[in-house]
């Protein structure tokens, strides 16, 4: 978005990092809103996203079916960067609400510091591997974090919202998908504001 950088969208830079790559390649996003669907593929492993804070930096996309952002590579951090997927707003009792995913993480060892996740039903997919998130801010109205993952969301906003003039509804903040006592996967909340 500054004009001065080496590539115009997100997704292009990161197809630009070699397959089975090992060593980290850290991506430096200008401030700006980036209206694209960003995806890092299973074999593009150990890239950092660094945006210029999660006021200043987004990526939006309105879809039901796709992630705004989705990653299927393993050891993927993302810093200061705000994820929306802006399917269902603005919200009224007259339209209906469907799943509208802002971020999909579907790899193992991915961090995510100082970003925020915005979206109304299913936000946040933490579908599977070991996560952390620290001071994120989540938002949403109906099960909006839900997933098999394994994470730790730590000194971080959950916040319960249909959106700014969305209606006044009732919903819930989880839907972990653990099938038994003995499954591994599962949430912890530490030291987080839940409103």
């Amino acid at each position: 978005k500054s004009g001065n950088a080496n590539f115009e969208t997100i997704q292009s830079a990161i197809d630009s990092v070699s397959e089975q790559n090992s060593q980290w390649i850290h991506i430096q996003i200008s401030p700006g809103v980036y209206k694209e669907q960003v995806l890092i593929l299973r074999n593009k492993p150990c890239i950092y996203l660094e945006g210029a804070g999660s006021k200043f930096t987004s990526i939006e996309w309105g879809d039901h079916l796709n992630a705004t952002f989705y990653s299927k590579a393993n050891n993927t951090i993302a810093n200061g960067i705000t994820f929306t997927n802006t399917l269902n707003t603005p919200l009224s009792d007259e339209i209906p609400i469907t799943q509208a995913i802002a971020a999909r993480i579907q790899a193992d060892k991915c961090v995510f510091f100082n970003c925020a996740f915005l979206g109304v039903q299913d936000t946040l997919y933490d579908q599977y591997g070991r996560h952390y998130y620290h001071n994120c801010y989540i938002q949403g109205g109906f099960d909006f974090i839900y997933g098999s993952g394994q994470s730790i969301f730590e000194a971080s906003q959950i916040y319960f919202s249909t959106g700014k003039y969305g209606p006044k509804r009732n919903g819930c903040f989880t839907a972990q998908e653990r099938e038994s006592a003995n499954d591994s996967s599962g949430f912890v909340f530490k030291n987080c504001n839940v409103r």
